[in-house]
């Protein structure tokens, strides 16, 4: 689960879905003989309709059973395939008369495609083009703000199971890495790759702290910690800030000499070496990890 959806950012910065698509695939049909060549694009599937010709007939290809691209080109290329037609007009044909020519990745998923409603694609000169949602360019742009906040808050928020090891200090107070906690599991004293559990320790969650009265026994790596911490429910305000986060390096290309670049596809994704500026950093120090 990431800090926030493709959705919520797309609605932060005011881009509708289809401003964000690229074109992925050309499709026509090249039977002479046809009368019409229908393509409809729906949540489902994609539907093909050939009027007329050798092999009319009506195609539903769902997506759930060609989940990429390249598998959805190939049922669409051998749609009626097998068939027999007693036609003699024109050359004969084994299959419906498909033509498809991909223009991005193979692997995209073939849900991704825009909706599409009865374009005509009879012949080469009447094809269509299907455009596709670069769903993985705006999940990167989430998952590269999340890191930056993460990295400087030095803690990970959403809620996950950790296995940790600890420098024992000597003191009574180990703070841990992550919080808030759900629960700690166990906690073992690690000597010559043999663990011995503790269990005389306090625990508060919501600072992410394990108190011992005798202390922890000093040592390097030396307290392995089991715990689940972070948030199931992410707080409106850390959801705000990564959406600024994701906005900025949508926007900032070009603009900041702090600023490095990096393609996907067709789209520059911007990265800054260093995000934050003065509001930023004091709206996350509250988040960030206490020493």
């Amino acid at each position: 689960m990431a800090l926030v959806t493709v959705n919520e950012l797309l609605e932060h910065l005011r881009i509708d879905r289809r401003g964000a698509s690229v074109p992925a695939l050309e499709i026509w049909n090249e039977d002479p003989a046809a009368t019409g060549a229908l393509v409809s694009v729906l949540s489902s599937g994609v539907r093909l309709e050939k009027r007329g010709g050798q092999l009319p007939g009506v195609d539903s290809l769902l997506f759930s059973d060609y989940p990429t691209l390249d598998e959805l080109t190939e049922a669409i290329e051998s749609a009626g395939s097998g068939a027999v037609t007693t036609t003699t007009e024109w050359p004969v044909l084994s299959w419906r008369g498909w033509r498809t020519r991909p223009l991005t990745h193979p692997d995209t998923p073939s849900s991704l495609l825009e909706p599409v409603t009865s374009a005509n694609a009879l012949g080469y000169s009447s094809r269509v083009t299907l455009s596709v949602f670069e769903q993985h360019y705006f999940e990167e742009l989430i998952d590269r703000a999340q890191s930056l906040i993460e990295g400087y808050c030095g803690r990970e928020f959403e809620e996950a199971a950790h296995s940790e090891l600890y420098d024992g200090n000597g003191r009574e107070v180990l703070t841990l890495r992550n919080y808030p906690v759900s629960s700690v599991s166990a906690v073992y004293l690690v000597c010559d790759d043999e663990e011995s559990e503790i269990t005389d320790y306090e625990v508060d969650e919501a600072d992410g702290v394990l108190t011992r009265d005798e202390g922890w026994p000093q040592g390097y790596r030396n307290i392995k910690v089991e715990y689940t911490a972070g948030y199931s429910t992410v707080p409106a305000e850390l959801k705000a800030i990564c959406l600024e986060v994701a906005g900025m390096l949508y926007r900032q290309a070009g603009r900041d000499p702090r600023i490095r670049s990096e393609r996907l596809g067709r789209y520059a994704a911007t990265f800054f070496d260093s995000p934050f500026g003065a509001q930023l950093e004091a709206r996350l120090a509250l988040w960030r990890r206490l020493l």
